[in-house]
């Protein structure tokens, strides 16, 4: 298939031109060679985006990322959802997957946060842009509303760029 919508790469380079635009009041808190992590300056909660070089089934690849963060993160009392398939973002998305989870994280003081995390992957169309991209957004169970409102703001950016 050929590209039907224009690239639009705005924001910060996560790699290999796939790009996350910041939603307002969040900025880069570090970077990878193929990720990128965003905290908010006013909100308890944090987005990463994540992308492999080649394009896996999204259903198939979400869930090792959000394991993934779930073990660095070292949260207790895990629930996962189970994987939901989405309808793409746009046409120039092949696949589209999403797991919901949440559990508890003990902070460096010793506090302990109920967080709560929704983790999206996209996979781009074959002939336009092979590559799996998944976009993590956390945030403490209180504010959970306004965090996500922004990660799929953030979400809608990257989608924009495959």
């Amino acid at each position: 298939r050929r590209r039907t919508l224009k690239d639009i790469d705005e924001g910060l380079k996560v790699y290999d031109d796939v790009y996350v635009k910041p939603a307002s009041g969040w900025r880069k808190a570090r970077s990878t060679q193929y990720s990128i992590t965003l905290g908010a300056q006013n909100k308890p909660g944090a987005v990463m985006v994540v992308v492999s070089p080649a394009g896996y089934p999204a259903r198939v690849a979400v869930g090792p990322v959000a394991q993934a963060l779930i073990t660095a993160d070292h949260l207790k009392a895990v629930k996962k959802s189970a994987v939901k398939p989405l309808s793409p973002a746009n046409s120039n998305i092949g696949s589209q997957a999403q797991l919901s989870y949440s559990g508890r994280y003990t902070g460096p003081n010793g506090a302990v946060v109920s967080l709560v995390a929704r983790c999206t992957t996209m996979t781009g169309v074959e002939s336009i842009h092979n590559v799996t991209v998944t976009l993590c957004v956390a945030a403490r169970k209180d504010a959970q509303t306004s965090v996500f409102r922004d990660g799929d703001r953030m979400l809608a950016s990257v989608a924009r760029s495959i």
